[in-house]
């Protein structure tokens, strides 16, 4: 009976919102390297958009001010990253990590300087993103599969079918996966690599954005130091082992979501403890590099020679 309490509906939804911030680094991973763009700096994105989203639901009295606000500094980042990558050379990884430790140190420090906290900040003021309720599904069987979530969740579902077409069916997607394939035959074809790394890494710092004031308007109406808590790296990987593809990502992040709900749900009906549950998400991150490693290896297996 313990085995039921932990697989129902309220687990699928707990996979949902688990897997969207992931979801949302995911695509935005999967398009920079698409166009050979290596882009750590997304957890840094997402977390500069936690907390200017709180802040400005917080001081404007509005959730829609606090999400544009939000958006807006992922995308910042994003033209920080781009400056410090593409216009003054410095090595993508550094670049992105520095980002990473900057925010970091800058949301704790803004903490402190405007709110007066200390590890995290909650207050009646801010205001939430509140979820979307179809009437039509009302007293029917599908209302709480495909109900009551916040308008990001549903976005993934979205952009996972978008960003397949875009991918795949349209002159946009060649180009950037012609730059990060082959840039010299891009360029010859006409192609503007260096627009196209940056259009990508702009779409990312939106998805970022997004992941953020996910995190901090719409799954919780608080910031806390640290809120992203490696979901940005774990993007990262949920990128690659969806091999930077739309739907490879989506059902990566999935994966990855289900894990987070199933220790959240065994937590409640375990008792286990807490740390043990949010090892979870990085324990299954460690496992998925290796499989990707063994991926890897299994590709590049030299071919036997027939010396007949």
């Amino acid at each position: 009976m313990e085995w039921l309490e932990i697989f129902d509906i309220s687990l699928f939804r707990s996979l949902i919102r688990s897997a969207t911030p992931i979801a949302l680094i995911g695509f935005g991973a999967a398009m920079c390297s698409a166009a050979g763009v290596l882009n750590i700096g997304l957890e840094g994105k997402m977390l500069n958009a936690a907390f200017v989203g709180v802040a400005a639901s917080y001081y404007s009295g509005s959730a829609l001010t606090g999400f544009i606000w939000g958006v807006s500094a992922g995308v910042i980042t994003a033209i920080l990253f781009g400056v410090l990558s593409f216009n003054l050379g410095a090595d993508e990884v550094l670049a992105g990590l520095a980002i990473n430790i900057f925010a970091l140190a800058l949301t704790r420090y803004l903490l402190e300087t405007l709110f007066k906290r200390r590890g995290f900040f909650s207050d009646p003021s801010i205001q939430g993103i509140d979820p979307i309720e179809f009437e039509f599904l009302k007293d029917t069987p599908f209302e709480k599969i495909l109900s009551g979530y916040t308008p990001s969740i549903y976005l993934v579902f979205l952009l996972a079918f978008l960003l397949y077409l875009v991918y795949y069916k349209t002159r946009l997607g060649t180009a950037i996966r012609a730059t990060g394939e082959n840039p010299e035959a891009a360029k010859d074809a006409g192609i503007n690599t260096l627009r196209m790394k940056w259009l990508v890494v702009i779409f990312s710092g939106v998805l970022a954005g997004i992941g953020g004031t996910f995190l901090s308007l719409e799954n919780m109406t608080l910031f806390t130091e640290g809120m992203s808590a490696g979901k940005g790296y774990i993007g990262l990987v949920a990128s690659s082992f969806g091999n930077n593809t739309p739907l490879g990502v989506f059902g990566a992040s999935l994966f990855f979501g289900l894990g987070d709900a199933i220790g959240i749900r065994l937590q409640g009906v375990y008792e286990l403890d807490s740390r043990l549950i949010l090892m979870i998400p990085y324990a299954l991150t460690v496992i998925v590099l290796i499989l990707i490693g063994i991926r890897q290896r299994l590709r590049v297996r030299p071919v036997p020679i027939n010396e007949d």
